[in-house]
């Protein structure tokens, strides 16, 4: 399961720990930001690291072009690099759960 940030896949972690379900032996869970302390929780949750400073300076120099004027420069598109973060949250899948989760 890939979460949309890291608060949600350790809420995802916490219900398909009480529905019975092993995370990563049953389902395997990522997230995405990278927060503090991710490496202490059980299983240790595989993220996604977005380098939010850089994120908010180039924001930030796209936001001052256009404010000056400088529209032409803006691009409309802008992607930056992320790093996948491996921990113990995601493994190899094995087979169906699926009698589980509607069980």
């Amino acid at each position: 399961m890939l979460c949309a940030n890291d608060r949600l896949a350790l809420g995802a972690l916490k219900h398909f720990e009480t529905v019975g379900l092993d995370c990563p032996g049953d389902i395997s869970i990522t997230g995405f930001n990278d927060m503090p302390f991710l490496d202490m929780i059980k299983p240790g949750l595989t993220t996604v690291r977005v380098q939010q400073f850089r994120a908010g300076a180039k924001a930030a120099s796209l936001l001052l072009d256009i404010i000056d004027g400088n529209d032409d420069r803006v691009p409309t598109k802008t992607i930056l690099p992320v790093h996948l973060v491996e921990r113990q949250s995601v493994a190899k899948p094995r087979g169906t759960v699926t009698e589980k989760l509607v069980g």
